[in-house]
């Protein structure tokens, strides 16, 4: 089996796909890889080629001429690996019909906006409407990482593009025991997206009975910590915390919060329903849009150590049922299917 994956690594894709190379190699599944952005092929062992473009995406200001060279990319990286499989992870268009498709939707612009804003995305973004409906048009299997997130497109795109929900996976080392933690408050992202709601937690940081740490990309009005660390120190801080928090608005998935379970924080996460499927009774859910909520959820994990242990061994536990492996032999069955039948069942 031969693949040609096609994949963002601007954000949590990168994670991603490092993730599901490696298993997919261990399979013995031959990945070639087409990234996107900025970065060195040496981080996605398990790859039988890596190639890296620092070109512009379909959400990015002024991207189509970006969008059009990825296209002609893909196609002669095709041409070049003759692949069994493409797997997509942007929208970029194809023009072969001849090679199965998957197409793995991580996010999408006009469901961030209906979810953030509260209102369909503006005529600004028609093109971009138009790029995803062909994309998943032209795609035989089309994937997302929560049901949920499937349903949010399917209201917006149509329902006659179905989908089948492969969720993420993540291995990291386990943090210390969940009862020895500093009252340590982490979340971990793009803090200035307002998807992730930073600002609730930034608002309510003064009456949060421990230190609160944001760690992520500032935000334009400067008031979170400028740095992005390395994930390893990342993972330090995570290993160290009490509590995970992400109010977030909007999160099809949500990789941090699995990072964090696995290290061994308790989770305090936006009241949604993707993150409602992922973690089910494992984590305090909050509405977006009620700070005292978020402080009131925060310190009463602060303030009873054994009640914060308990609630983030449940999270530690809902989070082993996301691992690397279990995401690649879904995705492998799914090549698989594709090369059996030339399209989805």
């Amino acid at each position: 089996m031969r693949v040609l994956l096609v994949a963002d690594i601007v954000g949590g894709v990168r994670t991603f796909t490092r993730e599901l190379v490696r298993e997919l190699d261990r399979r013995g599944i031959e990945v070639h890889l087409a990234l996107i952005g900025v970065g060195s092929p040496d981080e996605f062992p398990g790859a039988a080629s890596c190639e890296v473009r620092d070109l512009r995406l379909e959400w990015m200001p002024q991207p189509w001429e970006d969008v059009k060279d990825t296209s002609a990319w893909v196609a002669t990286l095709r041409d070049r690996h003759r692949p069994d499989v493409i797997h997509m992870n942007t929208f970029a268009p194809l023009d072969d019909p001849d090679v199965p498709v998957l197409l793995t939707v991580h996010s999408c612009v006009l469901t961030w906006w209906r979810a953030v804003l509260g209102r369909d995305a503006p005529t600004s973004w028609s093109r971009y409407r138009d790029l995803v409906r062909r994309a998943l048009a032209r795609a035989d299997t089309i994937v997302v990482p929560t049901r949920a997130f499937g349903r949010e497109l399917g209201l917006l795109y149509g329902d006659e593009f179905q989908t089948c929900a492969i969720p993420n996976g993540r291995a990291v080392g386990e943090g210390d025991d969940v009862a020895a933690r500093e009252p340590l408050v982490v979340t971990v992202g793009r803090l200035w997206d307002k998807a992730k709601n930073s600002g609730l937690l930034i608002d309510a940081a003064a009456s949060i009975e421990g230190r609160v740490v944001l760690i992520g990309p500032e935000r334009d009005d400067g008031a979170a910590p400028p740095a992005l660390l390395a994930e390893r120190d990342v993972l330090a801080y995570l290993r160290r915390a009490a509590v995970f928090a992400e109010p977030a608005r909007y999160e099809p998935f949500g990789l941090a919060a699995l990072e964090a379970a696995l290290c061994g924080c308790a989770l305090v996460l936006g009241d949604i329903p993707t993150l409602r499927e992922v973690w089910g009774d494992a984590a305090l859910f909050v509405s977006p849009d009620d700070p005292e909520a978020l402080i009131d959820a925060v310190n009463g994990l602060l303030r009873d150590p054994l009640r914060r242990s308990r609630v983030a061994l449940r999270a530690r536990e809902r989070a082993q049922r996301y691992p690397p492996a279990a995401m690649a032999e879904m995705y492998a069955s799914a090549y698989e299917q594709l090369v059996d039948t030339g399209v989805a069942a």
